[in-house]
């Protein structure tokens, strides 16, 4: 293959990947629009305003997102990053062929189900039956054809089923309880079940138990913390660290799904108020009358060990935000990881901080 060739590949390649995260930072922009009624009345100060610019410098940002921020908690923080600047900061970190690729939750389970045999603090939930391009493969390694494996998830039980390509908060995931081939809560049959969540790609895992700690706070979905680490000049860094809860009666704790979400701070506590996508305010959960302030969980250094050691299974990767959950037996649990589009209002909303703190300028500086 010529010179000329391959500079043009590369040059099209690197003109699909700018033109991807135009319109990605696009869709942020359409996002924050909704919800100007949030912020409506929030207004920064002439030292406010002069505090963003002079961190962001010729990377001029729309100082709605400051204000919109500091609407949840009433904290102005300069080093809030925008949502349509952290999809540019997301690139430099992270190239786009190999955060796809390992977006991927069918790979996420064999690149790290091997912790647990190394006698780590974390494991994977177990998988049951995988689907990668219509190839069916049981927890044994045994191949299925389709028929087959509908009749292999017939009586399995309590099971999460969710698409692993191309999925965001909480969409195309299904808890199910299959009898009879059936799953009894929507009462829609295996087949049907699959359909919903992507009939090519798709995953099915155990239903983790969660502890008796975390059951206390909300029981009826497995409410889970997102742990972000980022790799800054060879040191791993984590980010401030939020729980979400599911709530009236729902099984996921999804944020666009009408789940809760709050601050967890680093000696365990939990902040005063959760949050909603919207702005709603919570200091006790709606279902269960647990107080937020009187509550503090023993997981915290436990959750940043076990995601400094997820990161460094990929180094690859500079940002990668965890979802993890602490199991009846104690256990860190790796629901997944995500790779792409990390969604990085929840910690800054929670915490009314910049979720890079003291690093902010040193990350802004790989867009300069």
């Amino acid at each position: 293959m010529s010179g000329k060739i391959i500079r043009i590949k590369k040059m099209l390649a690197a003109f699909g990947e700018a033109f991807d995260c135009w319109n990605t930072a696009r869709g942020e922009r359409r996002l924050l629009k909704k919800k100007e009624k949030l912020f409506a009345d929030v207004q920064l100060s002439v030292e406010q305003n002069a505090a963003i610019d002079d961190l962001f410098g010729k990377n001029r940002v729309n100082h709605d997102w400051h204000r919109l921020f500091t609407s949840f908690t009433g904290k102005f923080d300069p080093t809030y990053i925008p949502g349509d600047v952290y999809i540019y900061i997301e690139r430099a970190l992270n190239d786009l062929r190999q955060k796809r690729v390992l977006s991927d939750k069918n790979l996420q389970f064999s690149l790290f189900s091997g912790l647990e045999r190394a006698h780590s603090p974390c494991r994977c939930p177990r998988r049951i039956l995988s689907c990668v391009n219509d190839v069916f493969v049981t927890e044994d390694g045994d191949f299925k054809q389709k028929t087959e494996a509908v009749s292999y998830l017939a009586d399995v039980g309590d099971v999460v089923v969710k698409a692993t390509i191309d999925t965001s908060s909480g969409r195309d995931v299904c808890v199910c309880d299959f009898h009879d081939g059936v799953d009894v809560k929507s009462a829609k049959s295996v087949q049907e079940i699959m359909e919903r969540v992507g009939m090519h790609n798709f995953i099915v895992q155990e239903k983790v138990r969660q502890s008796a700690t975390m059951a206390r706070i909300y029981p009826k979905s497995v409410n889970t913390f997102r742990v972000i680490s980022y790799l800054l000049d060879g040191e791993c860094h984590i980010a401030p660290v939020i729980m979400r809860m599911g709530r009236r009666g729902a099984e996921v704790d999804n944020v666009h799904f009408g789940g809760i979400f709050i601050a967890v701070n680093s000696d365990g506590t939990l902040g005063k108020t959760a949050f909603t996508e919207y702005q709603e305010r919570l200091d006790t959960h709606p279902d269960t009358g647990i107080v937020f302030a009187q509550e503090s969980l023993p997981y915290y250094p436990k959750l940043v060990e076990t995601a400094r050691l997820l990161h460094s299974c990929v180094p690859l990767l500079g940002i990668v935000s965890w979802d993890l959950c602490i199991d009846d037996n104690e256990k860190v649990v790796l629901i997944e990881a995500n790779t792409l589009a990390q969604s990085m209002w929840l910690p800054q909303i929670a915490h009314g901080c910049g979720v890079f703190q003291e690093n902010t300028e040193r990350i802004l500086g790989l867009l300069r």
